[in-house]
């Protein structure tokens, strides 16, 4: 498997450019061996959408968080601590 630098980008034919500036969300790409199916954007598009992404990921784990400690299952921080040293290997705090 290559590995893709992306200090160099991959030149862009004439059609996709056009293609590009018609839909700023983005264009669908096919690859014709695998059938797989990608898509192209401008990278402040995809920036911003990844952000987005781990913001609702965020979200979503904070909620889950706070149904958990809702439905009492949590640990004293005695407990956390313990199980960390144990799984880390670290020493007791005694």
């Amino acid at each position: 498997m290559a590995w893709y630098n992306f200090d160099m980008p991959i030149q862009l034919s004439d059609d996709e450019l056009n293609r590009l500036q018609e839909n700023s969300a983005g264009i669908r790409c096919e690859d014709h061996t695998t059938k797989r199916v990608y898509v192209l954007m401008d990278e402040d598009v995809h920036s911003k959408a990844m952000a987005a992404l781990r913001e609702q990921q965020d979200w979503k784990a904070i909620q889950e968080g706070i149904e958990a400690a809702d439905a009492g299952q949590t640990m004293s921080l005695e407990e956390a601590d313990v199980s960390l040293r144990e799984e880390f290997g670290f020493p007791s705090a005694s």
